[in-house]
């Protein structure tokens, strides 16, 4: 039996393809809307139903593409199909941009919905990009320096479409680093979010082969967002590049707090030290806690070293697997700012960011790369950050 939901905004016109769909066996339709829910709610009927396809009207204004990545947000693995409403016009192009699988065109009968959702099932669109989160267990852990230089090296070493977001709105640096004189933030972003192409493009800055959503120099009063708001954006953002890393700080505010059950891997960076892995397991309860997977959970273990703690005596504290230990910065040139460190073409901490880039891509390594035979499953983070739309078994037969 395959679940499926119809969501319109004309009730005339959601009853019509309401009854084209009562005759098609094998399809359970538990909610049939003439209005589209709120994104708490349809989160909380997307988690509980788990919807194989969702039929869409179209609607004139256009709303119904924001319900559609809505939708993508509360469900990656979700098949989307429109059905065109009264004075509704929708370019192929346009509805594949925002998920939608097919659109079926009335007047709406069994064999052409049947016949649309079979196809839909055999078609592959674009599926939402991978989203991975960096969280410190302490302040000054390299949490920043990780994130941004694991962005950069996926844009330039993996060819990844690639978006970093700075959550830090109290005490990011990277504004500055990056010259950011006036142009969107990560604040405005949220407080306007926007669907088309041109205005997205207006909002972010490029950086280093990546697009980047920066904390503002000066946060200004008077401004809000909520939770939905920030899934809204992941929605976006995930719609349009393949990465997308979340710089969170150790206490994020509660508006970023979403991220945790919405992200497809979850990485605490850490210090080689007692103190540090203890805090980082704090974290990683904490992630749990808002609904974090503990298959999506990882470490990274920062300016590791000999004489330090390693990557198994981390893990037997933090109960995940420490995907990647960066080495230690030289401290023969004198103590590196941070500013220095970030993007420093040093060669074994390249390689290690690099190594980390390539599992999050889930791309091959170079030795699988060079050998004729098919590359072997990626591992690590790489099965964590792999949540993308899949086929549903025997669909086709069941429609």
């Amino acid at each position: 039996m395959i679940t499926a939901f119809i969501i319109g905004t004309t009730p005339r016109i959601v009853d019509y393809f309401h009854r084209a769909c009562l005759g098609i066996r094998g399809l359970s339709l538990p909610h049939v809307l003439d209005e589209p829910p709120a994104l708490h709610q349809l989160l909380r009927m997307m988690s509980t139903h788990g919807p194989a396809v969702v039929f869409l009207e179209i609607d004139p204004l256009g709303r119904s593409y924001q319900t559609a990545v809505d939708i993508l947000v509360a469900h990656p693995g979700t098949k989307i199909i429109g059905f065109a409403g009264e004075g509704a016009e929708a370019s192929p192009a346009e509805v594949a941009e925002f998920g939608f699988s097919a659109v079926i065109e009335p007047p709406f009968d069994e064999r052409k919905v049947s016949v649309a959702a079979q196809k839909a099932f055999q078609t592959e669109v674009r599926t939402a990009g991978r989203i991975c989160v960096f969280q410190g267990a302490t302040g000054g852990a390299g949490t920043t320096t990780t994130a941004v230089n694991v962005a950069a090296s996926l844009a330039e070493d993996h060819s990844q479409k690639t978006l970093y977001i700075d959550c830090d709105l109290r005490s990011s640096p990277l504004s500055y680093w990056f010259d950011l004189e006036g142009g969107a933030s990560i604040v405005e972003a949220l407080e306007s979010i926007q669907t088309d192409d041109r205005a997205w493009a207006r909002m972010v800055s490029e950086a280093r082969g990546f697009d980047g959503l920066f904390a503002p120099r000066v946060v200004a009063a008077g401004g809000s967002f909520s939770g939905w708001d920030f899934l809204r954006l992941l929605g976006h953002a995930a719609m349009r590049y393949d990465v997308v890393i979340v710089d969170l700080p150790v206490a994020p505010q509660a508006e970023f707090e979403p991220v945790f059950e919405r992200a497809d891997a979850k990485l605490v960076v850490l210090q080689p030290e007692t103190i540090s892995a203890a805090l980082g397991r704090r974290r990683l309860d904490e992630m749990q806690a808002l609904g974090a997977e503990a298959a999506s959970l990882g470490a990274v273990l920062n300016n590791a070293g000999s004489s330090r703690m390693r990557g198994p005596e981390a893990e037997a504290i933090l109960k995940v697997p420490v995907l990647a230990e960066l080495p230690h910065h030289d401290s023969a040139e004198g103590e590196l700012s941070l500013k220095a460190a970030l993007f420093g073409r040093r060669s074994k901490q390249v390689k290690a960011y690099r190594e980390l880039a390539r599992q999050i891509a889930g791309s091959p390594t170079e030795a699988q790369e060079s050998s004729s035979g098919p590359p072997s499953k990626p591992s690590g983070v790489a099965r964590s950050v792999s949540r993308v739309a899949g086929r549903v078994a025997g669909v086709a037969n069941l429609l």
